[in-house]
């Protein structure tokens, strides 16, 4: 049977255009979105697949199917949205679903613009903005040709800014929020034989654009060689990422490079304005002679700057790999091989993208082994004092201790605890070729869901912010505002002890705005004691929308809550503490103290709520065994999950494994050894590294 056709239908492409048009007047910044418009049953195969329907085979997707189908069958849940961090960005849109959802969706995923006789420079001369068309290739203000991924059209009613360069009678209309490309001047303090002066390169919004500014073409990367101005001062007010052009004394600007601003004014405007998306440089020069940008959760944050942005591709890849080790091996060894393997498929260190764990050592790198005595402590003596100042006995000593150390580091592996479980297993377990390979599809797919796990309340936070705010103040018609109520309540609704992400990312989210807008933060308003007047206070500041931005990019849900959460904002959206009572068999509230609701938060936060775990010693026992630790933060392991791992970790590992952990707050060892599970109470005087086996009866 012939596929149906899953591109988005005239009027879906019309909204589409429109919603990205709000999205990137906002500021949004993001990837390619391209929307795909499959069935209830296709959505529900595709969520099951992590939203991958290229993924790899295995019978936990099609169990998640059924529980997803039946959901949905039954008016138990429906999936309004599933979006994929990738580049391009993949969405996809039920069929069933009323413009208004689909809108709703639109704005949820997304995340200035120029009047129609505006003309731009393309490769093939000048053209009008209302010509050009996707694959066309724009100047941008990098110097390079870039193709045009998107066209987008959107109406616009307001005040529109009229920009008109010296020595020109061409005027450009442009919205106020649409940034442009304009110089910066600076003249530097240091002393210099010859004067000169030290223009910046950088963006700036359309409005804030006056008569007499400098403006950038884009021929100017290709004649002005531009740099770093190595001065701390510079660095530490303007930041290390401006471009800078130096002037001379007695040079001057070039006229053609850097265009003049005669004048600016405003008119007011109602129809439609146009703007692009551009590959890699995402800016274009316009035919006047100036260049101008087209200004995001997956694209911008921190924690996503390390995923593998072609994801759908890499999973194909994942897919066609394991597909044929089952054709090779057979289903049954290469399923069961995988179950285990996903069963610890969270034993990962999820900073190691950040942070530097260890040394890059060098194969080339030879260095001569120093001497013993050389690192021997000695003291400096005459000589015929040298016998009592430095014993030979002590240094004797020293020289044994240090051999034994040696050979305890040799025999021992790691040299510190190692987080990241997969991939030591991978580097030291005894597997196949293909079961090796296996263990790294899990493992490189588990490090691309994890900053998704780290983000969860931010991420739905910030596109609920801005499909809440893209609908209400823009695409919203007076006939869907009922629908959109309705779905948009469900989505932020929030009842007992259950935490919606959505709801606490979009009110923290506004929290922060009003705060930003007020002047509600710093030590002024920390140490002001009159509660009258913290309730009235507004330094009218109005850096909210600018500091959520900033949020949005160096935070995850961690940081997030523990940097801006107040007390008062849990007293406003009565934030409690809960806890189980076993003899109730059901959650109390256990304190309404603002402390203890962020400890609980936070606690549940950490590592997504899991326990940490690591690789304590490769060579346990001087037998090849392997022995993990627990990281006890005061909740006991769950011993029918921990027997589970330890029988699924001795498979891999082909040796006994051992896990040191606190069961009713003593320590404890767990182990299997293929057979059987033992328990055994250690004392503080045991030593996990210990190179000889315990004396048995």
């Amino acid at each position: 049977m012939k596929p149906y056709n899953t591109n988005l239908p005239p009027h879906l492409r019309a909204l589409k255009q429109e919603i990205e048009g709000y999205a990137r007047e906002y500021g949004l910044d993001f990837f390619e979105t391209i929307f795909e418009v499959i069935d209830a049953d296709d959505l529900n195969e595709v969520a099951a697949y992590g939203g991958f329907p290229t993924r790899y085979p295995h019978w936990q997707f099609g169990q998640s199917y059924e529980e997803l189908r039946k959901s949905y069958d039954y008016g138990l849940s429906k999936i309004y949205e599933l979006v994929i961090n990738n580049d391009p960005c993949y969405a996809y849109l039920m069929r069933s679903n009323h413009d208004v959802d689909q809108k709703l969706v639109m704005a949820h995923v997304y995340g200035h613009c120029l009047a129609p006789e505006t003309r731009v420079e393309t490769e093939e001369g000048t053209k009008l903005i209302t010509e050009v068309q996707v694959g066309d290739r724009l100047l941008t203000h990098s110097g390079k040709y870039r193709r045009v991924r998107v066209c987008a059209r959107r109406p616009f009613q307001g005040r529109i800014y009229c920009v008109k360069l010296a020595g020109s009678t061409e005027v450009v209309r442009i919205t106020g929020e649409h940034p442009v490309y304009a110089l910066r001047c600076y003249t530097p303090r240091q002393r210099s034989i010859r004067p000169f002066s030290l223009y910046l390169k950088g963006w700036k919004p359309a409005k804030d654009i006056k008569a007499g500014d400098r403006l950038v073409s884009g021929h100017v990367p290709a004649l002005v060689d531009s740099g770093r101005w190595d001065s701390p001062n510079f660095r530490q007010v303007f930041g290390k990422s401006l471009d800078q052009v130096r002037v001379e004394w007695g040079e001057s600007l070039d006229e053609d490079l850097f265009p003049l601003v005669a004048a600016v004014e405003t008119e007011d405007y109602d129809g439609f304005v146009y703007n692009f998306s551009v590959e890699e440089d995402e800016s274009y020069t316009l035919a006047a002679g100036f260049v101008v940008h087209n200004c995001d959760f997956f694209k911008n944050n921190a924690y996503f700057a390390h995923t593998n942005r072609k994801m759908m591709d890499e999973m194909a890849n994942h897919g066609a790999r394991v597909r044929r080790y089952v054709e090779k091996y057979g289903e049954d060894e290469v399923e069961a091989f995988m179950d285990r393997c996903m069963s610890i498929d969270d034993l990962i260190d999820i900073h190691s993208t950040a942070i530097k764990r260890r040394d890059e050592g060098s194969r080339y790198d030879f260095k001569e082994q120093e001497e013993e005595d050389v690192k021997l402590t000695r003291f400096k003596s005459k000589n015929y004092m040298d016998d009592y100042i430095n014993p030979r006995e002590a240094l004797k000593r020293e020289e044994e201790e240090r051999k034994k150390q040696r050979e305890h580091t040799e025999r021992s592996f790691p040299e510190q605890p190692e987080k990241d479980v997969l991939l030591f297993l991978i580097r030291y377990a005894p597997l196949k070729p293909w079961q090796r390979d296996v263990l790294e599809i899990i493992r490189d797919e588990a490090y691309y869901f994890a900053p998704q796990g780290q983000t969860k309340i931010m991420n739905e936070g910030w596109a609920s912010y801005w499909h809440s705010t893209i609908m209400t103040q823009k695409a919203l018609k007076p006939s869907e505002v009922i629908d959109f109520a309705d779905h948009h309540s469900g989505t932020m609704a929030t009842y007992g002890a259950r935490l919606n992400p959505y709801k606490l990312g979009i009110e923290l989210l506004r929290d922060i705005e009003f705060r930003w807008n007020t002047g509600r933060f710093g030590k002024e308003y920390e140490e002001c004691d009159d509660l009258e007047k913290k309730r009235k206070w507004d330094k009218q500041l109005g850096l909210g929308r600018q500091k959520i931005f900033e949020v949005r990019r160096v935070h995850n849900d961690i940081t997030f809550i523990d940097t801006f959460l107040t007390p008062e904002f849990c007293l406003q959206h009565k934030m409690l503490s809960y806890a189980w009572q076993e003899q109730m068999g059901t959650y109390v509230i256990e304190s309404r103290d603002f402390q203890k609701i962020k400890q609980r938060l936070l606690f549940s936060l950490t590592n997504f709520g899991r326990p940490w775990i690591y690789v304590v010693d490769g060579n346990f026992r001087n037998r090849g065994e392997l022995l993990l630790r627990h990281d006890h933060n005061g909740i006991d392991l769950r011993q029918d999950w921990a027997a589970e791992v330890l029988t699924n970790l001795q498979v891999i590992w082909s040796r006994p494994v051992h896990l040191q952990t606190v069961v009713d707050n003593k320590p404890t060892l767990l182990s299997y050894d293929g057979s059987e599970h033992s328990t055994k109470p250690l004392g503080e005087a045991d030593d996990p590294r210990r190179s000889t086996p315990p004396k048995t009866k």
